[in-house]
């Protein structure tokens, strides 16, 4: 099993990708920074083996 963090955007395409989720909340809070007129959210993706 592997966990992963997806910073996606308010349409739903990825933006970033991280393997802590202390950094992709930091990227989240970065960019919403950075892009005032968007919204952006941390989604936590739980991979299967073999999948």
């Amino acid at each position: 099993m592997m966990l992963f963090w997806e910073v996606r955007d308010e349409t739903g395409k990825i933006v970033g990708t991280e393997f802590c989720p202390g950094n992709a909340a930091e990227l989240e809070m970065v960019l919403t920074d950075m892009n005032p007129d968007k919204t952006f959210t941390v989604v936590e993706v739980d991979e299967v083996e073999g999948a």
